[in-house]
């Protein structure tokens, strides 16, 4: 369980913005829900263990307003995989993997995400909430989509 002091640095970019912005959150809030007004069409969460608590509300958000959500999360082995049944009600596809195989695809979250970009060039946001060295990965995915 988290505290109540417990957050996360989250990366958003917008496509047709051509801007990425962060924004810290703390669990269960939205911040500032500006970015969702209007609602993108289709967005991509993506989170890496802990970052799922806080991508969920952004997720269910998107969802309610009627955007087509994709999700990609990532955990080190199957003993760390939560929220999946509760993403699976808020999302159009979910992507669950470890990074030792134990549960889901076989794949990364980078590699999902690039799939992703592939197979869903439309997507107009993505929102992400991972270590460090995965976020740097995501956003040279993201710039090499013309996301910004």
């Amino acid at each position: 369980k988290f505290s109540a002091k417990s957050s996360c640095t989250v990366y958003y970019l917008y496509k047709s913005r051509k801007e990425i912005k962060m924004q810290k959150l703390y669990e269960g809030t939205i911040a500032d829900e500006s970015f969702l007004n209007p609602a993108p069409k289709s967005a991509i969460i993506i989170a890496w263990e802990d970052g799922a608590k806080f991508m969920y509300p952004i997720a269910k958000k998107l969802y309610k307003k009627g955007s087509e959500v994709d999700v990609i999360l990532g955990f080190s082995d199957i003993s760390q995989v939560e929220m999946e049944c509760e993403f699976a009600a808020i999302s159009d596809r979910l992507y669950v993997m470890t990074e030792n195989g134990t549960h889901g695809a076989n794949a990364t979250i980078c590699e999902a995400f690039q799939e992703m970009m592939i197979d869903k060039p439309d997507s107009e946001m993505v929102f992400f909430s991972c270590p460090k060295a995965i976020n740097e990965q995501l956003l040279k995915i993201a710039k090499s989509e013309n996301f910004s």
